[in-house]
């Protein structure tokens, strides 16, 4: 029987009624398969699955330079291209156009594009405790899927929902087991991940051998359910979305433990991720110290999920997690924000610890008492400070005192008390536990580190109280010279220090170098504020730039430079009140009489 072919004959692919060899007569998709012979059906089921393969490969590879193009901050409707890929999918596959309901075309030419222009216009801020006046559950929880939740805008309807998941369904069986448990096991990540991080999730590879947990995403990647972009991975808002209501996920103890083995593994990296950064040599090294910043920085989401994630595990295991980061998160983590980590880590832990209770834990409540009173401090709550400070002195004891890491916060207890002690101007008890922190400092060869930077400083400020100014002086050069040395001369660090010498010269009278030193410090801070930081580390020293900042305004209007002083005094007293802190209760520019008030009082341990 001849057949018509389906071109034209009179030109084109077909023009002559030729056919390639071995594909099959046409009349074959015409026809039901009951009217088929066994082996014209087998013909047909094989074209289709390839045509269906090759169509989603086609597809594939159009949404991937889509997701590209984002990538590299071009506006695009990316799901709206998944959603073209699904129809174009169904239609390869032989269900026809007939069988898209118009209605879900509407949608997806509308939604959509609303939707995804909502999505894309809206920043992606991790929100503060007080600006969203909930608990600590509900502020952590909306910042790490704040940008899920805008996409559960999909769900309302349920024709674009079914679009958009046909394709997913249909790639994601398409899967081995073992890629599937993969894409379940990354669907942990809040946000953007490494992929050593993935390899610990997934369980597959440590260290520097990730070959397993290449092999297994790199089909997940080739399938669009992860994206990539500068050597970080993230599953795509579709897919997210898809897998929460294909496992369904929440805070509820049931939907942790129905993931306990990826959620697990999830706490674990990033506590040995902190244990790693909470190196001694943060104390020694600049570039040490700011790495762990940049690395904290660059992980502050998934930090931020592994916290609650593991207060969801109970507050025993929120201590040990919060513990060994106490130290790198004071850099990073705003100090309103630990003082509420740590409040409820310390929960229950409110009497005394018994000899009984596992020594392990008993050193964790003694590190983060430590580290509360560190995060009042730094929120200038420093009379509160001293309750954590006696809690963390009476749960030590001699065996405490053995390791390294004990003696190191048994310092801090001594620095941190100095600070608050100099700040209520009780200075001869100040001087004494700075002098026995540098003391035990030395004897553990821990002289040149910035625990003793601090304990220096502090000292400095009790020298220019006393009229000491040359022994000041000395000190301040030395301390300049030593963190230069430790390279830690870009840093916030040496910035206070300026400030520190600057202090000693409006003592002398050197108000023209005073506001030279103050100005340095202040070009320090605004080049460490301009590097890449999600959110700059400058927790541990929030009002550091107000401080250099009203230093100046002093020394400018003591060279009677008013309207330069009077436009500091205003920069300082806006930033004071965009961060919450207290003002000063007198005028800075009252004249010469006001510098030894603000010498006394104006600094705090940095």
């Amino acid at each position: 029987m001849e057949v018509q072919s389906s071109f034209d004959t009179s030109g084109g692919r077909n023009a002559g009624n030729t056919r390639r060899p071995g594909r099959p007569a046409t009349y074959i998709f015409d026809r039901p398969d009951d009217e088929l012979t066994e082996e014209d059906r087998k013909l047909k089921n094989a074209v289709l699955k390839r045509r269906s393969r090759q169509n989603r490969s086609y597809q594939k590879r159009k949404m991937m330079k889509v997701a590209q193009k984002k990538a590299n901050g071009e506006t695009v409707d990316f799901l709206a291209a998944a959603a073209a890929s699904t129809a174009s999918g169904a239609q390869g596959s032989g269900a026809g156009s007939e069988d898209i309901n118009e209605e879900a075309e509407e949608v997806l030419a509308v939604d959509l594009v609303d939707m995804v222009s909502r999505v894309e216009t809206q920043p992606e801020v991790v929100p503060t405790s007080e600006e969203l006046g909930e608990d600590l559950e509900e502020c952590v929880l909306m910042a790490v899927k704040g940008t899920m939740d805008r996409s559960l805008s999909i769900s309302h309807s349920s024709g674009v929902k079914d679009v958009l998941f046909g394709s997913l369904r249909d790639r994601f069986a398409e899967l081995p087991h073992e890629g599937q448990g993969a894409l379940r096991a990354l669907s942990v990540f809040p946000r953007d991940f490494d992929m050593a991080s993935a390899a610990a999730v997934m369980g597959r590879g440590s260290g520097d051998d990730l070959s397993q947990a290449i092999d297994l995403i790199q089909p997940l990647f080739t399938s669009g359910f992860i994206s990539s972009s500068n050597g970080r991975f993230e599953l795509n808002q579709v897919t997210k979305l898809f897998l929460t209501e294909e496992v369904p996920f929440g805070s509820d103890t049931l939907a942790i433990e129905r993931r306990d083995p990826s959620v697990s593994r999830y706490i674990d990296h990033f506590q040995n991720l902190l244990s790693n950064l909470t190196d001694p040599s943060i104390h020694k090294l600049g570039f040490a110290r700011e790495h762990a910043m940049q690395v904290f920085d660059t992980e502050r989401q998934n930090m931020d999920y592994a916290i609650e994630l593991s207060r969801l595990k109970g507050p025993e295991r929120l201590r040990e997690f919060l513990a060994v980061g106490a130290a790198v998160m004071r850099y990073c983590v705003d100090a309103a924000t630990r003082i509420q980590y740590l409040q409820a880590a310390l929960e229950g832990k409110n009497q005394l610890t018994d000899g009984n209770e596992p020594g392990g834990d008993r050193r964790n409540v003694v590190r983060l008492e430590l580290a509360r009173a560190e995060a009042l401090c730094d929120n200038q709550s420093l009379e509160d400070a001293e309750e954590p400070l006696k809690k963390a002195m009476e749960l030590m004891d001699r065996d405490f005192t053995k390791s390294s890491n004990g003696i190191m916060d048994t310092v801090l207890v001594l620095l941190l008390f100095a600070g608050v002690k100099i700040n209520l101007s009780k200075t001869e008890e100040g001087h004494k536990l700075l002098v026995e922190a540098l003391r035990i400092l030395n004897k553990i060869g821990l002289g040149k580190t910035t625990l003793a930077v601090n304990a220096l400083t502090n000292l400095v400020t009790i020298y220019v109280q006393r009229g000491q100014l040359d022994r000041a002086n000395y000190v301040a050069t030395e301390l300049l010279n030593t963190l230069h040395a430790m390279r830690y001369d870009k840093m916030p660090i040496y910035a206070d220090a300026l400030g520190v010498l600057a202090m000693v010269r409006m003592a002398a009278g050197d108000y023209t170098d005073a506001a030279r030193q103050f100005g340095s410090g202040l070009e320090i801070v605004a080049g460490w504020g301009s590097k890449s930081w999600t959110s700059v580390p400058v927790q541990h020293c929030l009002d550091l730039d107000i401080w250099l900042m009203e230093g100046l305004a002093i020394s400018l209007n003591l060279q009677g430079l008013e309207k330069d002083a009077k436009y500091m005094v205003t920069l300082a007293s806006d930033a004071r009140l965009s961060r919450r802190l207290k003002s000063l209760t007198y005028d800075i520019l009252g004249g010469e009489h006001v510098v030894p008030t603000w010498l006394t009082t104006s600094r705090h341990l940095y």
